[in-house]
């Protein structure tokens, strides 16, 4: 059973390399080259929390997400 605590993290990691994902999106179709760096730097900023809330979860839900 999962608690409480590590379900949040876990819901947070998620949404937040979903939003990566769209910012990588939006960056791919930008017509102009400081859009796109706008888009890949909100990419990068959502990864580096979606790493950090990866952290918090225990080995077992890490192991889960990436296999």
């Amino acid at each position: 059973m999962r608690s409480k605590t590590n379900e949040t993290w876990r819901i947070r990691a998620d949404s937040a390399w979903r939003t990566a994902a769209n910012c990588a999106a939006l960056a791919h179709e930008a017509d102009e080259k400081e859009e796109r760096e706008y888009y890949i730097r909100m990419r990068d900023a959502w990864i580096g929390l979606a790493n950090r809330c990866q952290f918090r979860l225990p080995d077992d839900h890490r192991a889960a997400a990436s296999g």
